[in-house]
């Protein structure tokens, strides 16, 4: 399968010694050529965000954190499928 990727990265506010964030959003996103591609895609995000440790930074605050994985359909211009796991 073809996969490109695009990456959002939204933070609110990052913490220091004074403030904590109330919003970190980082999202990985695959786009596939067509719905045949979508679990691998789902997986392959997923395993793209563990392996380069994006979600580490964040586990040892005490609060949950979740790997969120999207692939959207070249052709079909929409949302094929949606993945979300514990860290």
């Amino acid at each position: 399968m073809n996969f490109s990727t695009k990456q959002v990265d939204l933070r609110m506010e990052e913490a220091s010694s004074r403030v904590r964030s109330d919003m970190v959003l980082m999202l990985e996103f695959k786009m596939a050529e067509d719905d045949a591609g979508t679990e691998e895609g789902l997986d392959s995000a997923i395993a793209q965000i563990r392996k380069k440790g994006y979600a580490e930074k964040y586990r040892g605050r005490g609060e949950p954190v979740h790997l969120i994985s999207m692939v959207f359909g070249k052709k079909e211009r929409n949302l094929l499928g949606i993945r979300s796991e514990p860290l």
